[in-house]
């Protein structure tokens, strides 16, 4: 379980530390449990990289490499929902838990 806030003001985010000083302040008793659960996120904007790549790209035609066969669930295709670049994406990971290289991609 990961918790993130999101900031209404579009301020810079909010450090770990900060996060955590707020939860003490708004949930003192649970706080030790929500502040163990808070994970690093990434936010997608809609702001263009001076190379054109993008980030994040939701719905339309998924590209799929010629080895690989369609999702399915049972007899059932999935929806393609989105799919986010790791050359992208991944070096922001400040976990090393995720790839810097290929694609995620996501069904339902």
């Amino acid at each position: 379980m990961g918790l993130s806030w999101v900031n209404p003001d579009r301020e810079r985010p909010k450090t770990r530390a900060e996060l955590e000083a707020l939860v003490w302040a708004h949930f003192p008793e649970d706080a030790e449990t929500i502040n163990g659960c808070l994970l690093p996120a990434l936010t997608f904007v809609p702001r263009p990289r001076a190379d054109g790549r993008v980030a994040l790209r939701l719905g339309g035609g998924v590209r799929l490499p010629a080895a690989v066969p369609w999702p399915v669930n049972g007899d059932r295709d999935l929806y393609f929902l989105g799919e986010v670049d790791m050359t992208v994406a991944g070096p922001l990971d400040v976990t090393g838990a995720l790839p810097t290289s290929g694609s995620l991609l996501f069904f339902f």
